[in-house]
């Protein structure tokens, strides 16, 4: 038995072509994924993590019968939307958003944490942004709805307990989203061990420490797989590239197998069953992966020295490329004749006094391409909103817009438009082209 009788049967032929073509695709090759700024050969960027995302889904929608089209097209498209240096970038964008939105436009920030996380996820994740590319850019324009929506939900996964979103609405979008996290299970492993002693985990600590927790804490389903997981983690080939083949291998075969099972279990008649009955593994193997994933993350990624201070050289970067450009935007009269000082010419210290930078050139010409064409007096912006509004598609700065109680007044909207244009502006920026503007603004915030 398989799926093939409710994949989906269009031509995605196109949208793959535009993704792969467009200018946010190339950019992945220059963006984080866990190691930033690598020195090595065989750490992953964004753009690797991306195509071994498409080569896993590819593999799970081979044995389901599914729409490869579609799949690839989803794959392809599922990060467009990262910022420079990964999570990290990411998360520094929605602390940057959330107390520009409470103290310059006095939005209501949840108390919970909980609900805070979810507000911040709102207001900026990748995943949104990644759908704002495929309706923002000219080059991108009539991507698939199906595209789309997968997009927006790739970051469910049938063994996650906590924060899990809904099912995506296609079999597609569920093996894009189910090999996005076997992907960064898969390459971050590979990544932390290449990366020591920086990341303080080689093979041994690895497997040992995360065999030991997998015990401990799931002792019934550590007991059925004790004999996979020194597979999984200590194969002696997987530095050459066959082990991680038989790591991922095993995975997808767990999936389909258990999938097919149920599917036949379940008699699903039509594909708009996916969100019902959606691809799933076994409690065990659910149980192997969500510690995988919260130990990455966890004991390592949110423990170890080396990461927390990527994580604050991120945020670092990030802010002050946000603290160039933000205070002249929204001081300008128009973005045009933003210019660069911010002190008096007296009170900077070994730096050029000029009315403009390149970088803010960049930015002006961006905004004029996206948000409001000031020599011709177009609007662009507003008819993105009324475009993405009338097709119903979430997304973060339609969602902030969502946010205000009370209807927007054309002060706040222009405001609220240049902010939402650094923030987008930032948030396509590759590493390197981060670190540039880094290395030349920083001495501006020296000052006696």
């Amino acid at each position: 038995m398989s799926l093939a009788n409710y994949a989906q049967i269009e031509d995605y032929a196109h949208d793959i072509e535009k993704i792969v073509y467009s200018n946010a695709y190339k950019r992945l090759a220059h963006k984080s994924q866990i190691i930033i700024k690598p020195t090595r050969d065989h750490f992953r960027s964004r753009l690797i993590h991306t195509e071994e995302v498409v080569q896993i889904a590819l593999s799970l929608g081979k044995k389901l019968e599914l729409n490869s089209e579609l799949i690839t097209a989803i794959a392809k498209a599922h990060d467009l939307g990262h910022t420079p240096f990964g999570h990290a970038g990411e998360r520094t964008l929605q602390l940057i958003l959330e107390r520009e939105l409470f103290t310059r436009f006095k939005i209501k920030i949840p108390k919970n944490e909980k609900e805070k996380e979810i507000f911040r996820k709102s207001i900026f994740h990748h995943s949104l942004n990644s759908a704002r590319i495929l309706t923002k850019e000219e080059e991108l324009k009539e991507i698939s709805p199906r595209v789309i929506e997968g997009v927006l939900t790739h970051s469910w996964s049938p063994w996650k307990e906590k924060n899990n979103i809904s099912p995506p609405p296609t079999y597609e979008a569920q093996v894009v989203a189910i090999a996005d996290q076997i992907a960064s299970i898969n390459h971050d492993t590979e990544d932390i061990i290449e990366g020591e002693p920086y990341t303080e985990y080689g093979k041994v600590r690895f497997a040992k420490e995360l065999t030991t927790g997998f015990e401990k804490k799931y002792p019934d389903s550590f007991n059925k797989l004790k004999q996979e997981i020194p597979n999984l983690i200590t194969d002696k080939y997987i530095g050459q590239g066959y082990g991680r083949q038989q790591r991922v291998g095993r995975l997808v075969e767990e999936i389909t197998s258990k999938s097919l099972e149920m599917f036949k279990e379940k008699k699903v008649q039509s594909s708009t069953q996916a969100r019902d009955f959606p691809i799933c593994l076994s409690k065990e193997w659910s149980d192997l992966l969500r510690h995988y994933e919260a130990f990455i993350r966890e004991l390592i990624q949110e423990k170890v020295s080396w990461f927390i201070a990527r994580d604050n050289m991120a945020g670092a970067l990030v802010s002050t490329v946000f603290n160039h450009l933000w205070p002249r935007a929204r001081a300008s009269t128009t973005v045009s004749q933003m210019k660069l000082p911010v002190f008096e010419k007296t009170e900077l210290v070994k730096t050029r006094y000029e009315e403009k930078t390149k970088y803010v050139e960049h930015f002006a010409n961006f905004f004029n391409e996206h948000y409001i064409d000031e020599k011709n007096g177009a609007n662009l912006y507003k008819d993105y909103l009324l475009r993405i509004t009338s097709r119903g598609i979430t997304v973060w700065d339609i969602n902030i817009r969502n946010a205000f109680k009370e209807k927007i007044s054309p002060d706040e909207d222009r405001l609220l438009t240049r902010l939402v244009a650094v923030i987008d502006f930032i948030a396509g920026l590759t590493d390197r082209y981060c670190l540039e503007m880094f290395n030349e603004l920083y001495q501006e915030f020296v000052i006696t």
